[in-house]
């Protein structure tokens, strides 16, 4: 257990801003290579590993997004200060007083934070307020506009929260990206396995980019693959805290969950109905062997699934999860004891496709 967490941490560190992923990418391409000798790499950055089954059967693509939300600089003040846009849903009201790190051109972190007013000189009607991201800044310690450019940053630098790690009780953890590093570290440790114990039928790793951008890397990738069926690994939300308590739902420490239904509602139309056959599948196996699950159903979110069970002809498509509270946030929870029951499931799951499963709807 002491490592498997200790590999979370690395994968948290990273800076991998939607569009951004490039160490995350060189990251999982360095580590799916210990487990097989077919991984590549495509146009957009989506890494693929392939573990050739030898009978004939349903291909599975199993994926997990590398990328992270954040923000990118949009303008630079002549005193040093920088504004900025958001990539994703970013929270505003966590902004002020965030620590975060900037990429500058030569690859360099740059750390700063967002300013907030001085308490004393905050007036009682905005000491309420949540600030829109608009009227916030970024300050490096910068003095001039000159010094920015002297540190490689300039408009179009992205920007994350600055990295941390806490291991707390029971096998939590907290960090910036568990959404979807717990996923990343699924990836790699499904590949371990695959490589120990090789799959019936083809199984593709995928660790997909630009999931908090519109979801659009892993739909390129599936559109090049043609799995038969998917599986998306990422979080589910929780309702086990006080102020989320009436909601019921997910909790931390129950195990991963299936997803029965999620429509994000908001801009993106789009969600997952998962297919019935592998749902089904999902099930039998979790029960067959004795495994914890939960079942979720999410308003307000979607995964990169959504748009996977689109390509070519259509691809049988089920999201299992991790348990996450606090969401995209600098410090999200999860537990890793969820994380690797989640993989057991998976295993379970690959061995049950069989040849005479069809995913074609009557």
């Amino acid at each position: 257990m002491e490592a498997i967490t200790a590999r979370l941490k690395t994968l948290t560190s990273f800076s991998a801003l939607a569009g951004f992923e490039e160490p995350m990418a060189q990251y999982m391409m360095k580590e799916l290579g210990q487990y097989t000798d077919e991984v590549s790499v495509d146009t957009l950055g989506n890494i693929t590993a392939v573990f050739p089954g030898a009978s004939p059967g349903p291909s599975c693509m199993v994926f997990a997004h590398m990328d992270e939300l954040g923000m990118i600089v949009s303008d630079i003040e002549p005193d040093g200060y920088l504004r900025f846009e958001r990539v994703g849903g970013l929270p505003e009201k966590v902004l002020p007083a965030t620590a975060v790190q900037i990429r500058s051109n030569n690859g360099t972190l740059i750390p700063g934070f967002v300013a907030v007013k001085s308490h004393h000189a905050t007036p009682p009607e905005e000491k309420y307020k949540v600030i829109p991201y608009k009227e916030l800044f970024i300050d490096i310690g910068a003095a001039s506009d000159e010094d920015v450019e002297a540190m490689s940053i300039g408009v179009g630098s992205p920007i994350t929260y600055m990295g941390g790690f806490l291991e707390l009780a029971n096998g939590r953890v907290a960090a910036k990206a568990l959404d979807n590093r717990g996923g990343c570290l699924a990836l790699l440790l499904l590949a371990e396995m695959l490589n120990e114990r090789p799959p019936k039928h083809t199984v593709y790793i995928v660790a997909t980019v630009q999931e908090e951008f519109n979801l659009r890397g892993a739909m390129v990738a599936a559109q090049r693959l043609r799995p038969d069926c998917a599986i998306c690994y990422d979080l589910a939300l929780t309702g086990d805290t006080p102020d989320l308590r009436k909601n019921k739902g997910i909790r931390i420490g129950g195990g991963p969950s299936v997803s029965h239904f999620s429509f994000h509602g908001r801009g993106t139309l789009n969600g997952l109905i998962p297919h019935p056959t592998l749902l089904r599948l999902a099930q039998d196996v979790a029960k067959e062997h004795n495994l914890r699950y939960q079942n979720s159903v999410m308003m307000g979110g979607l995964t990169d699934a959504s748009y996977v069970q689109l390509t070519g002809d259509g691809v049988a498509c089920i999201d299992l999860q991790f348990p996450v509270r606090y969401t995209h946030t600098p410090w999200e929870l999860a537990d890793v004891h969820d994380i690797l029951e989640m993989v057991r499931w998976t295993e379970y799951l690959l061995l049950a496709l069989d040849p005479t499963i069809t995913f074609k709807r009557s």
